[in-house]
């Protein structure tokens, strides 16, 4: 599935000089208690489905577990998150959102061996063509459980998201996501 560079993100964002060029700043927090605050006209929500290029188990880290809102609190391998079928591949994660938004923001809760993201894509409804809003290499993080939180901007409406993760570089094993919130406006 191809996908549009709309943004290269990585340790310092890079804007692209496209038509769909979206802004995109990355930063981190330890905490995975989601925020509630909301602006005039934001939307905040959670995925309503989610699947993955693999799974490592069904129904325990299965994708369907980073649907909805975050409830692992802890750094763990806890099989309420998604998790892929080999802790040493490149899998990808998709969800899927009820309400098309411009987004905002993406606010992604890893809740174990953070920092194995390389890439986050955002998709319009009914379309196979993405958008490429971050881009990074694998890093050690010492903060866990992460909110890994993108700024976005300058794109049209998206309902799904996709994540991938490289698991072969950095010898962590598992990246493990709870979920995924997309913030944006109508």
């Amino acid at each position: 599935m191809p996908a549009t560079e709309a943004a290269l993100s990585t340790a310092n964002p890079v804007q692209t000089d496209t038509p769909e060029s979206a802004v995109v700043q990355a930063t981190t927090a330890g905490s995975t208690v989601p925020t509630s605050a909301s602006r005039a006209g934001e939307i905040r929500q959670w995925a309503v489905s989610a699947t993955a290029s693999s799974e490592y188990g069904n129904p325990d880290w299965a994708a369907a577990h980073a649907a909805g809102a975050p409830d692992v609190t802890a750094c763990a391998d806890d099989s309420a998150a998604w998790a892929s079928a080999d802790s040493s591949s490149v899998a990808w994660l998709e969800l899927t959102y009820a309400t098309p938004v411009k987004p905002s923001e993406i606010n992604i809760y890893q809740t174990y061996n953070p920092g194995q993201i390389v890439k986050v894509e955002l998709f319009p409804p009914d379309s196979q063509t993405g958008y490429v809003a971050y881009t990074a290499k694998p890093a050690k993080v010492d903060t866990c459980p992460q909110k890994l939180t993108l700024s976005v901007n300058d794109l049209g409406p998206v309902n799904r998201i996709r994540i991938t993760v490289d698991q072969s570089v950095l010898g962590e094993g598992w990246a493990e996501i709870d979920a995924v919130e997309l913030v944006g406006v109508k």
